[in-house]
């Protein structure tokens, strides 16, 4: 677990191209750590690091100015011009591992994290951001509000929850919230923002797993 687990196999499911799938994940992943080092090395910001505090100022409404919003995004190479977002919190609860070791500890929430994420991007779009050490949000980005399926979001979540469980032996609690739509049409929506530099419309749907 010390360089986290890359992709999951299940022997009933696994063929050559499957198998051929993994190791690619492998190589991609021992490239990340690469460069993850290198800069490290080099006394630069990582880009993960870079990421997450963009999503974190994005989630709080901490950007001065659109101009700032878009600078940052263009720097991550992120896009928000889709015309429907909604956001989920999720709480990691460790089950029985009162007495691991920190590092461990550590690394079973990297774990989770990153298979949650492997999983919840196969039902939608989304960008998965950790908070905290047992926390991370989720925030969608859909074409048109016809694309938020309550039925797929809902099984999206079980399905991630149950997986890590199984695995990792831990439980994630989730609080979805509502979709929110543009109020002008093809004006650029910061979700979460409250601000007069974006607007936009609630779509009243909560969801709790």
């Amino acid at each position: 677990m010390s360089y986290e687990a890359v992709d999951y196999l299940i022997k009933l499911e696994l063929n050559a191209q499957s198998l051929l799938e993994s190791v690619q994940k492998a190589l991609s992943r021992l490239e990340s750590l690469r460069v993850s080092i290198e800069y490290k090395e080099s006394g630069r910001p990582l880009l993960q690091s870079y990421y997450e505090k963009f999503f974190m100022r994005l989630l709080h409404n901490l950007f001065d100015s659109e101009e700032q919003f878009d600078l940052q995004s263009k720097d991550l190479k992120l896009s928000f011009t889709e015309h429907c977002y909604f956001a989920a919190f999720c709480e990691i609860q460790e089950n029985n591992h009162a007495n691991m070791e920190y590092s461990k500890l550590m690394n079973l929430y990297s774990s989770t994290l990153q298979m949650y994420r492997e999983i919840i991007t196969r039902y939608l779009p989304a960008y998965v951001v950790s908070l905290d050490m047992k926390h991370f949000a989720v925030v969608f980005h859909l074409d048109a509000l016809d694309d938020f399926k309550e039925d797929m979001i809902k099984n999206a979540f079980l399905n991630a929850s149950e997986m890590v469980n199984n695995y990792f032996n831990v439980t994630v609690l989730t609080g979805v919230g509502s979709p929110l739509l543009p109020a002008i049409k093809n004006q650029r929506i910061l979700p979460g923002s409250t601000s007069g530099l974006w607007t936009y419309e609630p779509v009243p749907v909560h969801c709790l797993f």
